[in-house]
């Protein structure tokens, strides 16, 4: 191979590498959840991809241009961003503040082994009936993540038990009791809910129309 050919396609592959890291450094392609807040209740997401001045959204929360968000990207990390585009359920955020994208999300990628490694956690007030074998009672839901919630009870559940979450929008999952208070429950979802049902919850107070 001429020499001459040889450095200049080196130097041509260095310079397509630079470029790609330098692409890569603005906008990064993630696949990660996030939680969405806004003024009438969260839900959550799925972060297509991410920079330091925005991020690409995938939820079934229905959102509008110039709409006001705050994202938790990591817990403990919530920025502030409004609605810039919309494209079925895809939406494109910018940040109210420029953020570190890659320290983020290595910083994502620690806590994800670590104690504090959690799905996010919704609030919300969904009533719902609490089924065994034998009973059915009423219950709100005042918390929820994908693969857990928690539940108030009238002190007849005990940890270990199977229930079964029958939500009024014709949703029913599968759980265990995991821990116990004079009140409330806290269940582990044997049936985890996806990103897609957990990114609206008002669809989950919805009663079904056809149940």
């Amino acid at each position: 191979m001429n020499v001459l050919t040889h450095d200049f396609d080196q130097a041509f592959n260095d310079v397509a590498e630079a470029v790609d890291r330098r692409s890569s450094s603005r906008k990064i392609a993630v696949y990660r959840v996030v939680k969405v807040s806004r003024q009438s209740g969260e839900g959550l997401a799925r972060c297509r991809d991410i920079s330091d001045g925005g991020m690409r959204l995938e939820t079934s929360m229905p959102l509008s241009l110039k709409e006001s968000l705050w994202i938790e990207i990591s817990p403990g990390t919530e920025v502030g961003a409004r609605v810039v585009w919309t494209s079925g359920d895809e939406y494109g955020v910018a940040f109210d503040t420029k953020i570190d994208c890659e320290q983020e999300l290595r910083k994502a990628a620690r806590l994800k082994w670590s104690e504090r490694a959690r799905s996010p956690r919704l609030q919300s007030a969904i009533p719902a009936w609490l089924k065994t074998d034998v009973a059915s009672t009423t219950t709100t839901i005042s918390n929820i993540s994908q693969q857990g919630m928690l539940v108030s009870h009238d002190g007849g559940f005990k940890p270990g038990v199977r229930v079964k979450v029958a939500l009024q929008n014709g949703f029913e999952k599968e759980a265990v009791v995991r821990w116990t208070s004079d009140d409330c429950a806290g269940l582990y979802l044997l049936d985890s809910f996806s990103v897609m049902e957990l990114g609206d919850l008002t669809a989950l107070s919805r009663a079904n129309d056809d149940a």
